[in-house]
């Protein structure tokens, strides 16, 4: 499975030239979910997650540059002030990542059938995910608790642990950026 920008928001980063550092460090985000794949030991998942959510967390400030450059009327949207819970998750699990301790991962298998007209198929691998521990260490950090509340941090961290089940924290995390890519897209207009 391959991990990237969806073809219009490609298309229009790359017509931006202002907003070149912005669409860098999102591919740079994407790169290193990607790179958190089975074959690794557990600790370069985790590295490489990390990695990716500070990524995605200097997207903020690429943007207010990107947005400044291109002498935009008005300002960049926050990562805090997203319409989209996952965003929010996405923030909250940066801070946890550097500033208290690494979420834990784990491989699972997963199978996705192909229906196929002439015979169906189903492949199995292994998908790095977060485990289910994620959520005790966003709801007991203090600077989550005083932005969030606990039924809503529960609730998004729910989903984002069943929506990883099919291909991965990666692919969700993905979803992710790319929202946030959309904010700031829309923002320019």
């Amino acid at each position: 499975m391959l991990i990237g920008l969806s073809d219009d928001v490609e298309e229009r980063l790359g017509a931006l030239p202002a907003m070149k550092e912005f669409h860098e460090r999102a591919e740079a985000a994407l790169m290193f979910f990607l790179q958190a794949h089975p074959g690794n030991e557990t600790w370069r998942h985790e590295a490489r997650i990390r990695a990716g959510l500070n990524e995605f967390y200097s997207l903020e400030d690429a943007a207010r540059r990107g947005f400044k450059q291109s002498t935009q009327a008005v300002e960049a949207p926050k990562l805090s002030e997203s319409c989209h819970p996952l965003v929010h998750v996405m923030y909250s699990l940066r801070h946890i990542n550097v500033h208290v301790k690494p979420s834990s991962t784990e491989v699972r298998n997963v199978t996705v059938k192909f229906n196929n007209p002439e015979h169906d198929r189903e492949y199995t691998y292994g998908a790095v995910m977060l485990t289910d521990g994620t959520v005790d260490d966003l709801l007991n950090h203090d600077d989550v608790r005083k932005h969030y509340r606990s039924a809503e941090l529960k609730a998004a961290m729910a989903w984002l642990l069943r929506n990883q089940q099919a291909f991965g924290v990666g692919r969700v995390f993905e979803v992710g950026v790319e929202t946030y890519c959309r904010e700031v897209l829309a923002a320019l207009k």
